[in-house]
């Protein structure tokens, strides 16, 4: 008996706040309209979720309606196609992958109610644009590890330290300034002792100030690529929208 493909398994689980319009063998119609802070019903999406010859997920809005078609500050490629977070189209193989990828497209559609009232996206919820997307997930993991959520979060708002020790990068960006002293991370060796900068770069350690250079310049050559595309006109904070 074969295992069930991707979007069976997306099928199966849908969540209490979608309806399914139409189920092909490889395309999936719905409705959805996920439940905000309080219980307060959000905006109703037509959603279309295929899955691709790579066996990947993608999902967009089912014709024109409630999103603009492109709009990488609301996470919405040139395709139409959603960006729900790094790497979140594939590996879609258990029923808990299922349930997880409905969790990112409710927190995305919730997401995408508040930048629709407000012309900002959530900061709590933010998703790095192209390939920064690869820095932010190892930051998030460092930071998990290390438990500096908080400071990461800070950083995401232009504060804190690991935004003020930028100017210890190295022009390469891939290692501190004075490697003798210790690292700024929290890194420490089996005895407790912390390490110093240049052994976490031997021992491959990420480095959350490093990862938020490469980040930040990960976001600035994205948006020199689409320097040349139309503002929607929908989010405040848009780059395009001061360069259009």
């Amino acid at each position: 008996m074969s295992s069930p493909t991707a979007l069976q398994l997306i099928a199966r689980h849908v969540p209490a706040w979608v309806f399914i319009r139409k189920y092909r063998v490889n395309r999936l119609s719905v409705s959805a309209r996920p439940m905000g802070a309080g219980g307060v019903e959000g905006r109703s999406y037509n959603l279309l979720i295929e899955e691709t010859d790579a066996e990947e997920i993608e999902v967009r809005e089912d014709g024109y309606g409630q999103l603009p078609t492109f709009c990488p500050q609301r996470h919405i490629n040139s395709d139409q196609s959603f960006c729900l977070g790094y790497r979140a189209e594939i590996g879609i193989s258990t029923p808990e992958n299922a349930i997880s990828w409905w969790q990112k497209v409710e927190l995305y559609l919730l997401c995408q109610d508040t930048a629709a009232e407000s012309g900002f996206w959530p900061r709590y919820a933010e998703l790095a644009h192209g390939d920064a997307a690869i820095y932010q997930f190892a930051a998030e993991t460092a930071a998990q590890i290390l438990g500096k959520e908080a400071d990461l979060l800070q950083a995401r708002s232009g504060r804190g330290w690991i935004v003020d020790n930028q100017w210890l990068v190295n022009p390469d960006r891939k290692r501190l300034l004075n490697g003798r002293l210790p690292c700024l991370c929290g890194y420490k060796g089996r005895r407790g002792r912390p390490y110093l900068r240049r052994e976490c770069r031997k021992k491959k350690k990420i480095c959350l100030v490093l990862t938020e250079a490469n980040w930040q310049a990960a976001e600035a050559d994205f948006w020199r690529s689409h320097k040349k595309r139309a503002c929607c006109g929908t989010m405040h904070d848009c780059p395009l929208r001061r360069k259009s």
